[in-house]
């Protein structure tokens, strides 16, 4: 997955994506926070254990950090690019 993130998203244009993708995970990370909290605390009942909810929190963290390392060698790239002034505009 980490690889498609690379290969998906370091596109120039991409930028606007790979911020609704980031926000996005924040939410489901959020999501997955308070999943544990109410399980560990009130004895929350669920399909899902509590491992398995670590597991999906480790996994959406690791895109998450996948995603934010494009974003940042794409700011990278973009922000060495010569500036061009036009007369007209």
């Amino acid at each position: 997955m980490r690889v498609s993130i690379h290969e998906d998203f370091c596109g120039i244009g991409m930028g606007r994506h790979r911020a609704d993708l980031i926000q996005h995970l924040d939410d489901v990370l959020g999501q997955l926070d308070q999943r544990l909290r109410l399980r560990n605390y009130e004895r929350y009942k669920s399909d899902l254990n509590k491992g398995r909810l670590q597991d999906m929190k480790r996994q959406y963290q690791q895109l998450r950090e996948a995603l934010l390392e494009v974003n940042t060698k794409a700011i990278a790239r973009t922000s060495s690019y010569p500036r061009l002034y036009c007369p007209v505009c």
